[in-house]
C-alpha cells in the first residue's frame, strides 16, 4: 500500500488504483481532483471499477482511497467492468483481469484512443 500526492502524474493513477487494489492495506492517491474533468469522470469510475472488481474504494473530492486485497468473487459470475469509454479506464479495468479471473471489461477497443494495440502487446507479454 502507498500514499502519494499524485498531481503531478494523473495519468499514471487508474494504473497504480488498479495494482494497488493487490496490496494489502489502505492506498491513498491526493490531489487529483482535476481527474473528475478528463475523458470520464476518473476518481468516480475508477471507485466504480475497482469495488466491482471486488476492491473496497471511496473517492472523494480531491482523493482516491483504495484498500487491498482484492476479495475472492461472490460467485462463479463474471463481474462486468465498465470502462465508461475512457482508455485509461480500460487500461485499469486489464490490469484487474490480470490478477483476479471472471472479469468482463465493457467496451475494451476504447484503448485506441491512445494504444491502439494495447490489448495485441498485452497479450504477447504472456501475462494472460
Amino acid at each position: 500500500a502507498v500514499t502519494a500526492a499524485a498531481s503531478e502524474f494523473p495519468d499514471a493513477i487508474p494504473a497504480l488504483a488498479a495494482l494497488a487494489a493487490f496490496a494489502p492495506g489502505e492506498s491513498r492517491f491526493d490531489g487529483i481532483g482535476h481527474l473528475r474533468w478528463k475523458e470520464s469522470d476518473r476518481l468516480a469510475a475508477l471507485a466504480d471499477l475497482l469495488t466491482r472488481a471486488g476492491a473496497q474504494s471511496i473517492a472523494k473530492d480531491d482523493s482516491l482511497i483504495v484498500r487491498g486485497p482484492l476479495g475472492s468473487p461472490a460467485s462463479n459470475e463474471f463481474a462486468r467492468l465498465p470502462t465508461f469509454r475512457d482508455h485509461r479506464i480500460a487500461m485499469a479495468a486489464a490490469i484487474l483481469s490480470l490478477g483476479r479471473r471472471r472479469l468482463l471489461i465493457e467496451d475494451p477497443d476504447c484503448v485506441a484512443k491512445s494504444y491502439p494495440r494495447f490489448f495485441s502487446d498485452l497479450d504477447s507479454l504472456c501475462l494472460r
